[in-house]
């Protein structure tokens, strides 16, 4: 599990175990994964509540998934997460990495 602490964050990110682990294996397979990474997590500590429409809540109050479709040309994969939002962070609760869809 890693957190991430960003004092001029709104909200704390915190990733479930499973993620962590899904992560190790896409920066092995995806040399750029980090480059997108970082900014669907920015993204949704700055009000991932707030993102999108409302169909991408699911699952009950506080559910919410994002989804990045990827680009092949420049290295970027598809990317899924689901995260739960609490009033003091959002849980990254799965991630799903694959090749973009065309």
């Amino acid at each position: 599990m890693r957190i991430y602490p960003r004092d001029s964050w709104p909200f704390k990110i915190i990733e479930e175990p499973a993620v962590t682990q899904c992560i190790a294996s896409a920066r092995a397979k995806w040399p750029r994964f980090d480059d997108i990474w970082d900014g669907l997590v920015w993204l949704i500590a700055h009000g991932g509540h707030k993102i999108g429409a409302e169909e991408r809540k699911f699952g009950g109050i506080g559910h919410y998934v994002y989804t990045y479709i990827g680009d092949v040309t420049v290295g970027f994969p598809r990317i899924v997460v689901v995260c739960k939002w609490t009033p003091e962070a959002f849980v990254l609760r799965l991630l799903l990495v694959s090749d973009p869809t065309d």
